[in-house]
């Protein structure tokens, strides 16, 4: 394990400006240029060549017993099943790091991510739910389904809007005045 993250340590830079959405670990490795959540995907990827189990691990990375370089952010690192149990590495640190607080794991970072953004709105008003703005996103994209809470009164003043953006608009059930609404594309039932 430690031959991976000394490979993937001291063969592709980190910069911020080299990330993007659709880069994979091929890409990685052909542009030796990337950040965080790019060093881990890399060596996922020779872990899982060499029939290792790994997985994609994200949280927040303090800077507790280290010199600060950058100020303390959000970071991925992964984890290798060994002897039974996960073990944590991470390739672009390449040290033993404490106060690292986990948030999730998965295959890799889109099973992970913190923020994804679909799109924006295409179709009708966009929902409110709890003070956050929730966009009424077009299916056909990534996006099969969603769910959101909205008032009775806010369900029944966009219902017609739903069902002019999707094939299918659920009424879930309600509490305190509150409904959940699912739309999208893979639904069995319809309102």
């Amino acid at each position: 394990m430690q031959a991976i993250c000394n490979w993937v340590h001291s063969h592709v830079a980190f910069n911020y400006q080299h990330a993007r959405p659709t880069k994979t670990a091929l890409d990685v490795y052909t542009e030796r240029v990337g950040v965080c959540r790019d060093y881990q995907h890399l060596a996922i990827t020779f872990c899982r060549a060499l029939n290792i189990p790994a997985r994609y691990a994200t949280g927040y990375m303090g800077d507790i017993g280290v010199p600060v370089v950058l100020p303390m952010d959000f970071s991925a690192w992964f984890e290798v099943w060994l002897d039974g149990q996960w073990w944590t590495f991470d390739a672009r640190n390449n040290m033993p790091r404490i106060g690292r607080v986990l948030m999730a794991t998965g295959r890799d970072a889109s099973d992970v991510a913190m923020t994804t953004a679909f799109a924006g709105p295409t179709c009708g008003p966009s929902l409110w739910s709890q003070k956050k703005r929730i966009p009424i996103l077009r299916p056909g994209g990534t996006l099969e389904s969603a769910s959101v809470h909205l008032t009775l009164s806010q369900f029944q003043a966009y219902r017609s809007s739903l069902r002019a953006c999707y094939r299918q608009v659920v009424l879930f059930g309600f509490e305190d005045d509150l409904v959940e609404v699912a739309f999208g594309v893979d639904l069995v039932r319809g309102v």
